[in-house]
């Protein structure tokens, strides 16, 4: 399955409406569900933790020079939410001794992963759109950043001012769709390492511990990417919290001169993609032989 095929199934919930286990699936609360009504309710605990957070974040920030490092505990939050969301969804069934009864209804496997992920990312649904504004923020600040770098790339050039016009007005455009699919991506990637590391799992515990792990390995191994190809190929020094942030096409639009600013982006989506898919055929696999 494709990062495409992915999120438009899972996450848009294309064919939710048609898939059972979909609608079975949004009817049982996930694991975190009662430990964050409690934090609800904990009204003390809640305002200790987020004085200390903000006191943290604080100083964090006026330690690294900059804002984004805020984003930080949000970004491993959201991790934690999607190991602990998808991590347990196979493991469940198999220790309430359903899943050989899913295995033998009319619906193919990958019909069954795909209802029991969209089913459990329905809790989320208001995070995801939250997340989702965010990101279309974001990419807006990257299509502006992308326009104003332009005179400085071609400062000097022989293309003509008919060529710099038109790339002056799609750039921004590239700048913010490239951005957008880059985080549709990495979270794809982060989702489905939950999903298989999970699917691995002999026990509920293990299989939340796993997802999480997991998830945020996706997180910082997507970091390990951008560190090597700013490091190898870059023009500039390599900014570790932009790239645990905003992600390597971001940092790519300051690390890189044009030119390899595209083949350094399309060679990160691709090779994400290629992680993707194995992740897919890991998690569809390991449910076959459970």
């Amino acid at each position: 399955m494709s990062s495409l095929q992915f999120l438009q199934r899972v996450i848009v919930f294309w064919d939710a409406a048609e898939n059972p286990i979909f609608l079975r699936m949004t009817s049982h609360p996930p694991v975190w569900r009662g430990m964050a009504a409690w934090a609800a309710r904990s009204t003390g605990l809640i305002l200790l933790l987020g004085g200390m957070g903000c006191y943290v974040g604080t100083a964090l920030a006026f330690y690294a020079s900059s804002v984004l490092v805020l984003l930080i505990p949000l970004l491993a939050w959201w991790a934690l939410l999607l190991g602990l969301t998808l991590g347990p969804v196979i493991v469940q069934e198999r220790e309430a001794f359903t899943w050989e009864i899913l295995l033998t209804t009319p619906l193919d496997l990958e019909r069954i992963l795909v209802g029991k992920a969209g089913g459990a990312l329905w809790w989320l649904r208001d995070v995801i759109r939250v997340i989702t504004g965010i990101v279309l923020l974001f990419a807006l600040g990257i299509g502006l950043v992308s326009l104003v770098l332009v005179p400085f790339s071609f400062e000097g050039s022989d293309f003509p001012g008919q060529v710099l016009c038109a790339f002056s007005v799609l750039l921004p455009l590239i700048g913010a769709l490239a951005f957008i699919a880059d985080r549709a991506q990495h979270f794809v990637l982060m989702a489905l390492a939950a999903l298989a590391a999970g699917a691995l799992a002999p026990t509920l515990r293990a299989a939340l511990v796993a997802g999480t792990v997991a998830a945020l390995g996706a997180w910082l191994a997507d970091v390990a990417i951008g560190v090597v190809a700013i490091a190898l190929f870059g023009a500039g020094e390599v900014d570790a919290v932009l790239l645990a942030t905003l992600g390597p096409a971001a940092a790519y639009l300051i690390a890189f001169a044009p030119g390899p600013l595209v083949g350094a982006t399309l060679a990160t989506l691709l090779l994400r993609e290629i992680a993707v898919r194995a992740l897919w055929r890991i998690a569809l696999r390991t449910a076959r032989a459970s």
